[in-house]
Order: C-alpha cells, then sequence, then structure tokens
C-alpha cells in the first residue's frame, strides 16, 4: 500500500494494535464500561422525561415559561465536562424554582474519580447502579 492509510486496518500488523490503543479504540470487542455508563444516563435521563423534567437548556426554559408545558424540574447531564469535572456529577436534578437539587452520580465500575466517593459517602450525591435504584432515590427527593 502506497500514500497514507485511510484506517488502523490499512497499518503494518505490528502497530495495528498500538494504534488501536493511542486512538482509543482498543482491542476488544462489545461495549466499554463507559458505554455501558452512557446507557444507564441515557435510561435515567428518559425517565427524567416520563416524569416531566426537561432538560436545561435556554430553550426548554422559554418554552416552560412561555407556555403551558408541563415541567415539574430540570435536568443538566454533564457529559465530559471541562475544568473541575472530578467535583461534578453525572446529573443534576433541580425543580421547577431551582430551590432543590439532586446530584446524582451513575456508577458501573468501582474506580472513583478523586473526590467522588468523598460525596457519595457524605450525602452530597446519590449513586446509582442501575435506573430503578435512579427512580427510588428520585421518588425519595420528590417527596
Amino acid at each position: 500500500m502506497r500514500g497514507r492509510p485511510r484506517s488502523v486496518e490499512d497499518l503494518h500488523p505490528n502497530v495495528r494494535d498500538q494504534a488501536r490503543e493511542i486512538l482509543g479504540q482498543g482491542t476488544h470487542q462489545g461495549p466499554t464500561d463507559y458505554d455501558k455508563e452512557q446507557d444507564l444516563l441515557n435510561e435515567a435521563m428518559a425517565l427524567l422525561r416520563s416524569r416531566g423534567y426537561l432538560r436545561n437548556t435556554r430553550e426548554n426554559h422559554a418554552l416552560a415559561t412561555d407556555r403551558d408545558l408541563m415541567c415539574v424540574g430540570w435536568y443538566t447531564h454533564l457529559d465530559k465536562p471541562k475544568g473541575n469535572k472530578d467535583q461534578l456529577p453525572d446529573l443534576v436534578v433541580t425543580d421547577f424554582h431551582c430551590d432543590r437539587c439532586l446530584h446524582a452520580e451513575a456508577k458501573l465500575v468501582s474506580h472513583y474519580k478523586p473526590g467522588q466517593k468523598q460525596m457519595i459517602e457524605a450525602g452530597a450525591w446519590v449513586e446509582f447502579r442501575t435506573v430503578e435504584t435512579f427512580d427510588e432515590q428520585l421518588t425519595a427527593w420528590e417527596v
């Protein structure tokens, strides 16, 4: 093959695995722990939408305040935040007026980033490993 390779598969076998690791593609098959955690977060956000929560965006705020759109509260999904990312949970749920909030961390692996376990142990965040657990935590927080 001449010229620039079009994909990792076009590389010489001696460097193919190293290139996959550098590019974060790995040599394993199937979903990663990150993919599974994202699926759990998507299920949690679907549950929030089914209960009347809207994603916290300028557009949704305008819709909820200008019209009779049913909104019991807001949620923010902090996906790969920049800056102080270790001290931010995956989901922040607030009531409509943002007077109360629930910080929720989806956790499918036992590895914690610095400060996460301390926030959970201190009761500042809740941790969930299933959408059913998140549903129970949300219900308890809403009361």
